[in-house]
């Protein structure tokens, strides 16, 4: 707990001491809401294994690194054709964190109630 503490300051402190000087170009925006969309859905995919046993870090970052492509790669093919297909990775990626996060749930209440 003391870990997550930890690393939620230090995001907020860097978040706060940055914004100031970060500036992306808006043309870019997409791909970085779709990146970040893609770590999200990757960290909720991964804590919703039931198996502790089968948790590997290789493999979450090859399923990390693969969410990013897939997502990078939709909205550049997106951005040339001039169809908003990256809608169809947000949708996807929105109902996959939404399915994982209850997972998380229902087996945190089963753990509770045990």
């Amino acid at each position: 707990m003391l870990f997550a503490l930890i690393g939620v300051a230090c995001g907020v402190l860097l978040g706060y001491f940055t914004k100031f000087g970060l500036n992306i170009d808006p043309q870019y925006s997409i791909y970085i809401f779709l990146i970040i969309l893609a770590m999200v859905n990757s960290i909720f995919t991964i804590l919703s294994k039931k198996n502790i046993e089968e948790f590997k870090i290789k493999y979450c970052f090859i399923y990390v690194f693969v969410d990013i492509i897939v997502a990078i790669a939709t909205g550049y093919v997106s951005e040339k054709l001039g169809l908003p297909l990256y809608l169809a990775i947000i949708f996807a990626f929105g109902n996959n964190i939404y399915k994982n996060l209850s997972l998380i749930m229902s087996l945190s209440i089963k753990n509770i109630i045990k």
